[in-house]
């Protein structure tokens, strides 16, 4: 309910917010492996501050650390 009442306020519909968290999944899994479900996703606010936390499980690094080399 809290996350909802949040979305309203920065005027972001729930397709959207699912939207996003789908996008951001895809960036992050180019780079590492990851859980196929975020832990955490919402945003907060706190006064006038609009943060975006969000948790995802990181199975391996291993792409990682060979990217860079």
């Amino acid at each position: 309910m809290r996350l909802v009442l949040i979305q309203d306020r920065i005027d972001l519909s729930p397709d959207k917010m699912e939207q996003m968290k789908r996008e951001i999944w895809e960036v992050v899994s180019r780079y590492m492996v990851v859980d196929d479900d975020f832990k955490e996703f919402e945003v907060r606010r706190l006064d006038e501050l609009i943060m975006l936390v969000s948790n995802i499980e990181v199975k391996d690094l291993s792409a990682l650390a060979t990217a860079r080399s």
